[in-house]
């Protein structure tokens, strides 16, 4: 593993710093019941997006329970992600505990208690001194004289058995074989004991990974992008899913205006009257089926001031006004001209030099004698695929040229038969 340098430490520690006085002053006014941070939980955000009541300073921050409560499945998600992050895992601790007992009671049964605890206190002297005399340095030989001792007679190793108890770990290796029972004994602790450490590791990652995602969550004013969905065209969604990326867009609108997020439902009130009433038709929507996300609604207007703005500040602009007369737009600065389409007329081998006629004479014929049946489609293709046509419009012409050739090629070698 390469070692960090001492720039990368100072800047990884003073980026912790800020993390942690961020979160502190978050904390100080967040909900309690439903902190933040679990709401930027991977398996939350994948289920229900970014919570857009994360904002401490809106008065909004206490509709979580009821933005949870509108999600597909009433927010089981959520709890399951919180009760999984905050477990403290008791039926695997009560495991360990039941499984140290069993190693206590194994070495009770075969080591008298006064030889036990002279060992705990020689092995726990020996992690706590610092003093490497010859004293302390005999002392220690004759417990590990001791340990073989009770190895050989035993068959325990006393220094597991002292990490099991204490967690204290000492550099001995038994001189007689352990016996079975007590090294079963001891690997099943260990396995134990190496799960609940790793279930912990995992739960801390997961919780640092929420409130990192929270703190730049702050960082950049909580300003949450929408989260897609329903790849699909606007006309095929139903009005369910109309209105679920309806309310998306709107919470992202007020959010990028730093509007409070109390007048998302009266906005989402509005835009859902006005397409019922066709004053926002489809066409005014910019959906975006790749992105799953509604990119602007242009036609809604909100009021001038942003500071007096409520859920009733939305209009939608009016639309240029058209003469009955005429029909047409009267602010319309230029017209639509529907282009003509071109008909291609037949063409005769006049109109081409002599040489291009010669060369699709001779690529018919190449096509009549390669070819026992002759297919005219065939023919044709290949025909146009060796030949270099100048113009793309010309090209139904040569088609036409290539056809008359075609048949007056085959009814001559039929007359000369």
């Amino acid at each position: 593993m390469t070692a960090l340098s001492d720039s990368v430490k100072l800047d990884l520690k003073r980026q912790l710093e800020i993390q942690s006085q961020c979160l502190e002053e978050y904390a100080l006014n967040d909900v309690p019941e439903y902190p933040g941070w679990t709401f930027m939980l991977s398996d939350v955000t994948q289920a229900y997006g970014t919570c857009p009541f994360l904002n401490i300073c809106d008065d909004a921050r206490n509709q979580r329970v009821a933005w949870l409560e509108s999600q597909v499945d009433q927010g089981a998600t959520y709890h399951a992600a919180v009760r999984a992050v905050l477990d403290d895992f008791q039926e695997l601790q009560q495991c360990i505990s039941e499984q140290r007992n069993a190693i206590v009671a194994y070495v009770a049964a075969h080591i008298p208690a006064e030889t036990v605890d002279r060992i705990c206190q020689a092995i726990h002297a020996k992690k706590v001194s610092k003093c490497q005399s010859k004293h302390s340095r005999d002392q220690w030989n004759r417990t590990v004289e001791e340990l073989d001792a009770l190895a050989t007679d035993t068959g325990i190793d006393m220094a597991r058995y002292v990490q099991v108890v204490t967690g204290y770990t000492v550099r001995y290796k038994p001189a007689a074989a352990e016996s079975e029972a007590f090294v079963n004994l001891y690997v099943q602790f260990q396995k134990l004991n190496t799960l609940l450490h790793s279930k912990t590791v995992q739960q801390a990652a997961v919780k640092d990974v929420a409130k990192s995602a929270l703190v730049t969550l702050i960082q950049h004013n909580f300003m949450i992008q929408q989260t897609g969905r329903y790849y699909k065209k606007w006309s095929s969604l139903t009005s369910e899913k109309k209105m679920d990326r309806v309310r998306s867009y709107c919470s992202w609108f007020v959010r990028s205006k730093c509007l409070p997020m109390h007048i998302v439902d009266g906005m989402v009130e509005f835009v859902s009257t006005q397409m019922a009433n066709k004053s926002i038709r489809s066409s005014d929507i910019q959906w975006s089926s790749k992105l799953g996300i509604i990119e602007d609604i242009p036609t809604i207007e909100l009021a001038d001031d942003p500071a007096s703005v409520t859920s009733t500040s939305f209009t939608v602009k009016s639309r240029p006004k058209v003469d009955p007369d005429t029909s047409v737009s009267s602010t319309a600065i230029a017209k639509r001209v529907r282009k003509r389409k071109q008909v291609a007329t037949a063409a005769t081998a006049e109109d081409y030099t002599s040489d291009f006629v010669a060369q699709i004479n001779r690529l018919i014929l190449f096509e009549i004698v390669s070819h026992p049946v002759v297919r005219k489609s065939a023919v044709l293709d290949n025909v146009l695929q060796n030949i270099r046509i100048e113009d793309p419009n010309q090209v139904p012409a040569v088609k036409d040229l290539i056809q008359t050739k075609l048949v007056e090629m085959v009814k001559r070698l039929s007359e000369e038969k």
